[in-house]
């Protein structure tokens, strides 16, 4: 109905309220969950499956907005060598506001659908959205098998299915659902440092903000070398993999500047009603203090806590993207799904100390899964 103070100022103590909470947790207070849920694994399967075909069918006939229609013309303008970058049409003229990898994704796709050059049905646009859905569902799924069951695995399966924001992000066709499909990932293969850099590396080439979990996702492992290593070499190729992109014009220098431009200052400098900050101008103070705290929060939680399980791996990473968010120029309802893999992770997930969900050496669920020496030790000194 157009009562946009209260639909930007609302939405404000929810995330507040989920920022506290998952901090906490991060810190290990309140980190306790009983029990996965109270629902068997087959009516938990049965009721993700209808979920999921719901998602999948209402997309058949879901509108693009201006973010898909930009993702289509980025691709097609790579296809013919063209930087994406200052060559949007008119219509969509600040759609050039993405990482390059975000443009890269819909090339595929357009190689098979094809591009009328019109702000039409735009099935290239439709099939990353569904193929996005399927790649979070599949990794929520890999992930909760591997931390907490069968019954883990089918209950992060039907909450990324049947959670409203994902279906709000997939009928809109943003690409929102691609972060948020990485962000799933990049929980499935927690355990690889090479894959920690290329996953937060990847939503960076996307949608930028990821940057803010480097230093988390670095120091999951502490500070041991080779992790170290192995994450800046796993993030190094794919940013070589995605921002070839941006050199497509032949002058690098002026085209890094008009990258920056075109994203990080555009962004920086965005003003629009879709922020407390402008609904509230006496609070506008309020924002450079708050994102000095949110980068200073997204540094400190590299070095603290020292211990890191995955359950506080993905608390700490769902706190701190929620931070980013209070403070930006503008927010949009599919912004949820950016955080949404992570707080299903640590929210849902029951305690299990013999995987990386809950246990002190979060790095190496096989060892984990072994028993140790000592144990087998002590029970052949009982006659066990």
């Amino acid at each position: 109905e157009g009562i946009v103070f209260e639909a930007v100022v609302l939405w404000y103590p929810p995330l507040i309220y989920l920022f506290l909470r998952t901090l906490l947790m991060g810190f290990g207070i309140g980190e306790r969950v009983e029990r996965t849920s109270n629902l068997p694994f087959g009516v938990l399967m049965v009721l993700a499956g209808l979920a999921g075909g719901l998602v999948l069918g209402l997309n058949v006939d879901s509108r693009i907005i201006d973010v898909g229609y930009a993702g289509v013309v980025g691709a097609d303008r790579i296809l013919d060598g063209t930087i994406p970058y200052g060559n949007m049409p008119s219509d969509v003229g600040t759609g050039d506001t993405y990482g390059p990898l975000n443009y890269l994704l819909y090339v595929p796709f357009v190689l098979m659908f094809g591009f009328s050059g019109e702000w039409d049905f735009l099935p290239a646009a439709h099939a990353l959205t569904l193929f996005s859905f399927v790649a979070g569902a599949m990794a929520l799924f890999i992930t909760g098998y591997r931390l907490s069951g069968k019954e883990g695995g089918a209950a992060l399966l039907f909450a990324w299915a049947a959670f409203p924001y994902t279906v709000y992000a997939t009928n809109n066709n943003t690409n929102d659902i691609i972060v948020a499909a990485i962000s799933a990932v990049a929980l499935a293969a927690a355990a690889s440092p090479i894959a920690r850099g290329a996953t937060v590396a990847a939503g960076f080439a996307v949608k930028l903000y990821p940057i803010v979990l480097g230093p988390l996702w670095i120091s999951y492992e502490g500070f041991k070398r080779k992790p170290i290593v192995d994450f800046v070499l796993g993030g190094a190729g794919v940013v070589l993999l995605t921002f070839w992109v941006v050199l497509l014009d032949g002058h690098p220098f002026e085209a890094a500047e008009l990258f920056y431009r075109k994203t990080l200052a555009f962004q920086g400098d965005r003003v629009s009603p879709w922020t407390i900050y402008s609904q509230i101008p006496e609070i506008s103070s309020l924002q450079k203090p708050m994102t000095a705290i949110a980068i200073f929060l997204s540094i400190l939680v590299a070095f603290v806590p020292r211990k890191k399980t995955l359950r506080r791996l993905a608390a700490l990473s769902a706190a701190l993207i929620i931070a980013f968010e209070l403070t930006v120029n503008y927010w949009f309802y599919a912004y949820i799904t950016w955080f949404e893999p992570f707080v299903f992770v640590s929210l849902l997930l029951a305690n299990n100390h013999k995987t990386a969900l809950d246990s002190g050496q979060p790095s190496d669920v096989r060892r984990q899964l072994e028993p140790k020496k000592d144990d087998e030790d002590d029970g052949r000194e009982h006659g066990q």
